[in-house]
């Protein structure tokens, strides 16, 4: 392991995008659209994270220290954007921001020594919280 990092070996990339096709594919992102209820449930479920806060879920408030920040309902848009337009979709939608929370999340939410002594993931809790948030639209 140590070898593979501290030895210098060439490593060839190919050119698959210019830059203009990075612009377009990111203009093309941004033009998915994003409905008020699903950018609702974006907020909701980052709310959800935050352990002492109303909108707290009982697993956050159980077994994490610290939830995400608002970065985190904004990264679940633009990576649930990427997702819905590689699916061949211009509009976002609740399942989008369902599959890319485990992802998005992970890393912004810092568990408690609990959820570490009964053996819990920030992956676990995260899928639990996901499906407990509902919108008038998605329940």
């Amino acid at each position: 392991v140590v070898d593979r990092t501290i030895q210098r070996e060439e490593t060839h990339l190919d050119q698959v995008l210019d830059h203009t096709g990075i612009v377009s594919l990111k203009a093309a992102c941004r033009g998915v659209e994003v409905a008020a209820h699903v950018k609702d449930y974006a907020v909701d479920l980052v709310m959800a994270t935050q352990p002492g806060t109303s909108g707290s879920h009982e697993l956050a408030t159980r077994y994490v220290r610290y939830g995400s920040s608002p970065r985190g309902a904004q990264a679940l848009v633009e990576c649930g954007r990427v997702l819905a337009l590689m699916r061949g979709r211009v509009n976002l939608s609740i399942d989008d921001i369902r599959e890319v929370a485990p992802s998005v999340l992970r890393h912004r939410i810092i568990l408690n020594f609990d959820a570490h002594a009964d053996g819990l993931t920030a992956d676990g809790i995260l899928k639990k919280i996901v499906f407990s948030i509902t919108s008038a639209v998605a329940a």
